[in-house]
């Protein structure tokens, strides 16, 4: 992943791609979890050895770490046919590293449970720069609320018909970070004065 800048340690990034030709990265719970566990496994500087081909349950990884980590993931989404991160890096190099070795191995387990071949991601991966601490806070709403599109489509445009629905909808989604805003609600208005 080469860039014209620089990744700069404890720095914010928002980082993000999705699938050749839009296609579906995420098929299963099986997906879901290796990359998940893949976040984990591979967030270290030296080279992983023996990656599980089956993970049970990606939040409880079982591998002692015991070198340095690239990156701190503050936050994450899956989609079905894309994700976000939001990393700081606390190593030079480390983001470069870590969505290598992420990238990768994930396309490899891809390809071969799938029976694919070629590029599973469009492009090299996208980053953004978090400089502002005003689009740090939007940017973390952003990603929260990114599940509503597969309930509400076009919410962003014609708004939330239920609230509720849509935060019955948030609080069951499992492919993404779950925050807590401590004494706010849900505001759609509130989302849509960023976009």
């Amino acid at each position: 992943m080469s860039r014209r800048v620089p990744f700069v340690n404890n720095e914010y990034y928002h980082i993000y791609n999705r699938g050749v030709e839009k296609r579906v990265i995420f098929n299963d719970t099986h997906d879901h979890e290796r990359f998940l566990f893949m976040l984990t496994e591979f967030n270290q500087e030296e080279r992983v050895e023996n990656a599980r081909h089956h993970i049970k349950n990606y939040r409880g990884s079982t591998s002692i770490k015991s070198n340095q980590e690239l990156v701190v993931i503050e936050n994450w989404c899956l989609m079905p046919n894309h994700y976000h991160l939001v990393l700081r890096q606390l190593v030079p190099g480390g983001i470069a590293k870590f969505l290598q070795k992420v990238m990768t191995g994930y396309t490899m387990y891809f390809n071969l449970r799938h029976a694919r071949s070629g590029a599973l991601f469009q492009g090299k991966t996208k980053s953004k720069h978090v400089d502002k601490e005003k689009y740090l806070n939007y940017l973390h709403y952003y990603i929260d609320l990114n599940p509503l599109e597969l309930l509400y489509p076009d919410w962003k445009e014609k708004g939330v018909p239920s609230i509720d629905k849509a935060r019955a909808y948030l609080e069951a989604y499992p492919w993404h970070q779950k925050r807590k805003y401590s004494g706010e609600t849900f505001n759609s208005e509130k989302f849509a004065k960023y976009a």
